[in-house]
């Protein structure tokens, strides 16, 4: 028996891609991670069985497709990948992330949205190996679609720029917020820090170029993505160190509130306005106007609840104006 699984799995032939799969009269009965079998489907890529092994038969199906798509439900990989390893982490208290507002410094501040997709999710994958070009990125060990924090980071960096062009906070703000730039002499930590988000569906989409001459596709392309509908969970935790270290209460009642409102307003607009996936200038990535549920917590001035964008302005003009008011 050969200790390399690519060489014991070989994927050169029809019947191959069908063991691999599952629906052979002989499978391979013992591949009962459907993300194993994914990954022994990428030796296609230079084998003659290559467009068998990415989308099955024409009128039969089967191949990498009956893995991650279906068209009447959820897909194997969101069945058997995803919800059980959403479970796991739940069970682990890895996600959704849980901040203790008791034990969070004062004026702190964390906000937690559960939200549903409107549009599809699309991030690139950094699988150097895969039956197509274009996967979707998950995580490394539990193999779950995900958002990294980084780029939720960058998403709000950027937004924050336009909001500023159109008038809406301050360069001030949002360096507080962010830090500032890299070729600046001054460094230092921005307020905000990200958490990643994992979605609990995985579906396939097909982008089909078409030609200039003759208007018809040429050469349909697959591509992994987060479907609409699919849950995920943006949670971004704000701590002003810079001004509990020294002390200024002056300063709390002044910054606090103006980066809490700013942070709102970017929140808002990243997930209903600009999106946050790739392609978001075709409107990929947007979220569902109303939320699964919603959070804001200030420590040591209260939380609330809300369920759409407009509740969750209103609901961190409330918690700012305590702050405003407060004797420190």
């Amino acid at each position: 028996m050969s200790f390399e699984i690519f060489s014991e799995y070989p994927c050169s032939t029809a019947d191959d891609v069908r063991r691999i799969v599952g629906n052979h009269r002989e499978p391979f009965r013992e591949l009962e991670d459907v993300y194993t079998r994914v990954q022994l489907l990428a030796p296609s890529l230079v084998e003659k069985s290559r467009e068998y092994a990415r989308s099955g038969h024409y009128r039969y199906g089967g191949g990498y497709k009956s893995l991650v798509h279906s068209p009447g439900g959820e897909s194997l990989y969101t069945e058997e990948v995803i919800k059980p390893a959403l479970r796991y982490m739940e069970e682990l208290g890895v996600y959704p992330p849980r901040v203790d507002v008791e034990t969070m410094p004062s004026f702190s501040c964390f906000i937690q949205v559960h939200f549903a997709l409107a549009t599809p999710c699309l991030i690139r994958g950094e699988e150097a190996f895969y039956v197509h070009e274009n996967p979707m990125l998950k995580e490394p060990v539990f193999k779950v679609p995900y958002f990294p924090g980084s780029s939720w980071k960058g998403n709000f960096r950027k937004a924050a720029l336009r909001l500023i062009s159109q008038g809406v906070g301050s360069r001030e703000v949002y360096e507080r917020l962010f830090g500032p730039e890299i070729e600046q002499e001054e460094a230092f930590q921005g307020r905000l820090f990200f958490y990643p988000t994992f979605f609990d569906r995985l579906d396939l989409g097909v982008i089909n170029p078409h030609s200039r001459r003759t208007k018809a596709g040429t050469n349909p392309i697959l591509e992994e993505l987060a479907p609409v509908g699919s849950r995920g969970v943006v949670s971004v935790l704000y701590l002003p160190y810079s001004i509990i270290l020294r002390l200024d209460a002056e300063g709390l009642r002044r910054e606090v509130p103006e980066d809490l409102k700013f942070l709102s307003e970017i929140l808002t607009s990243v997930l209903h306005i600009w999106g946050f996936s790739a392609r978001g200038s075709r409107g990929f990535g947007l979220a569902e106007e109303q939320y699964l549920e919603g959070r804001v917590a200030v420590a040591g001035v209260g939380q609330k609840g809300f369920s759409s964008p407009q509740q969750m302005l209103e609901r961190m003009e409330a918690l700012c104006g305590i702050v405003e008011r407060r004797e420190l």
